[in-house]
């Protein structure tokens, strides 16, 4: 890692002092219609909103009466803070090849007497997919840490919401993939980065975790722009604070651990901040 480390200088731009800062509160008035893919224009759920979902064609339909009268995001919390499977059928009986994991975000769709959810999700390539799970995985606040990292400087913004990503191979210096934006943010300011390591591959804790850096391509190169500690398997929200407006294309993350390619992860930039 001790040369990826000096790999990565060589093509960073610009170079920050950072440190872990304090907790902070993710703001309520998130645009979350484009990472949902329009879903949420319509003012309320329906059988529009099922059929944004890839595989819409596989899952059983919610009846009409069983949408809710409002859409609802919620966060998935597991027993063992791993992931929960998504199913077919709302009984438990069909499960769908794909799984949500711990602390991440889901748009509720429909909910069924028996305890299921119908809800919008993204799998582990970022593809948009709809299934059921069980309505007890299902909670209002996010179950995970967050802290915050980058600049104090203080930029009037607007919450744009959630940006739709696609991993991309590899990170410089690293094997693994980075967040390459659908569509890049002009003069953006800041962002949450939510990360969570959902896969070991058969080596310890402790080979995993350690310093993370967060860095930012604006489409000329590679910036540091924050750092966190990652000492625990556990979902993150990371509020990075940009120094100054600027473009953002494509987001990557350094781990300085023992095996930094060996673990599997995932991404999301949520609650991104334009300035105004």
């Amino acid at each position: 890692m001790k040369q990826a480390k000096r790999f990565l200088a060589l093509v960073l731009s610009l170079v920050c002092a950072v440190s872990l800062l304090a907790v902070f509160t993710v703001s309520s008035c998130a645009d979350y219609d484009s990472y949902w893919g329009g879903a949420m224009e319509s003012g309320s759920p329906g059988s529009q909103d099922f059929h944004l979902g890839e595989n819409s064609g596989v899952i059983d339909h919610p009846k009409s009466s069983e949408y809710l009268d409002d859409y609802q995001i919620r966060y998935v919390h597991s027993p063992k803070d791993h992931s929960v499977f998504i199913f077919n059928k709302p009984s438990g009986s069909a499960k769908h090849p794909y799984v949500v994991y711990h602390g991440q975000q889901v748009l509720r769709l429909a909910k069924k007497r028996s305890g299921w959810s119908c809800v919008l999700y993204y799998d582990k390539h970022n593809d948009l997919r709809v299934g059921w799970i069980n309505s007890s995985h299902l909670v209002t606040d996010f179950p995970g840490r967050t802290a915050s990292t980058g600049f104090s400087r203080q930029i009037s913004s607007d919450n744009t919401g959630p940006w739709s990503v696609r991993w991309k191979t590899s990170f410089p210096g690293t094997d693994q993939p980075y967040a390459k934006l659908d569509t890049p943010i002009y003069d953006c300011v800041g962002f949450t980065l939510d990360y969570f390591v959902t896969d070991r591959n058969g080596t310890s804790s402790e080979n995993v975790t350690g310093e993370r850096t967060i860095y930012v391509d604006d489409g000329s190169g590679w910036s540091e722009v924050g750092t966190f500690r990652y000492d625990k398997i556990e979902p993150v929200h990371i509020q990075v604070t940009l120094s100054s407006p600027m473009t953002v294309k494509a987001i990557g993350v350094s781990a300085d651990c023992y095996k930094p390619n060996k673990f599997d992860f995932r991404m999301a930039v949520l609650d991104v901040l334009a300035a105004d």
